[in-house]
């Protein structure tokens, strides 16, 4: 097929409790963004191993906390592993105004890109990964931003994609667009309704049974990429053991 855009729905989902976020053990070296606020670690591969690849992760946290740990820090070290270059973010909470993670996502990404030739990086391989309400930030830029702000790829793991009430995570759409929240703010933040044939290639993990972000997310950014023509196809999975992808699935 031309084009195949990779969606994994996992047919289990790991046990676990709902525990409290700890505070996190930073990786990699703090640059702080124009916002004051937001934060990037990065954390570049040994010189021998290095592809060129980057990856700016975004961890879950339903736009009200980070998930910091688990949806970042412990990426680390697999992704210079593969020698990938790892950029968590810690991107500004929304508190009523959707924009700012967005802007700290997108400064992140240009920033990367502007140093790339001091950190060993091809500005062509600048990819994006998500998790949970963070997939919902990397597929917005993924699908709504241009230039050098805009990635390469997207990696959405168990995504929030919609605002629409239907399906949506409603933690994630309050606390980004709020209770109130007008058509526009809705659609505007719908990414599956602003993909178009310019959306970066995309892979996508999903659990079946997901009792917090129903998988029609997933499935419904999907089914636009397809829509659309997005280009895509085997990539070569070299993804992280299922405990580093499923273990937080169910906290948010």
């Amino acid at each position: 097929m031309k084009y195949i855009m990779s969606l994994l729905l996992a047919l289990a989902v790991v046990p676990g409790l709902r525990l409290e976020a700890k505070a996190p053990a930073p990786v990699g070296k703090e640059i702080v963004l124009s916002s004051g606020t937001g934060r990037i670690y990065v954390s570049l591969p040994e010189a021998g191993r290095a592809d060129g690849r980057a990856v700016v992760l975004c961890p879950g946290g339903r736009y009200g906390y980070l998930e910091l740990q688990s949806e970042g820090f412990d990426w680390v070290g697999y992704l210079n592993s593969m020698g990938c270059a790892a950029i968590v973010l810690r991107y500004t909470m929304p508190a009523g105004d959707p924009s700012k993670p967005v802007r700290d996502a997108e400064e992140a990404v240009a920033l990367v890109r502007r140093h790339a030739s001091e950190w060993g990086i091809r500005p062509d391989a600048v990819g994006i990964f998500g998790f949970s309400a963070g997939g919902h930030l990397a597929s917005y830029v993924a699908t709504n931003s241009r230039g050098e702000a805009r990635p390469d790829f997207q990696c959405l793991f168990y995504p929030v994609v919609t605002m629409d009430s239907s399906y949506t995570h409603m933690p994630s759409r309050n606390n980004l667009i709020g209770p109130r929240a007008t058509a526009a703010d809705v659609r505007r933040y719908s990414n599956e309704l602003n993909v178009d044939s310019t959306s970066p290639r995309a892979f996508i993990v999903a659990n079946e049974d997901d009792v917090k972000v129903p998988a029609r997310n997933a499935i419904s950014y999907y089914l636009a990429l397809m829509a659309n023509g997005a280009p895509g196809h085997g990539r070569g999975a070299r993804l992280p053991p299922p405990a580093a992808s499923f273990s937080t699935n169910l906290k948010h």
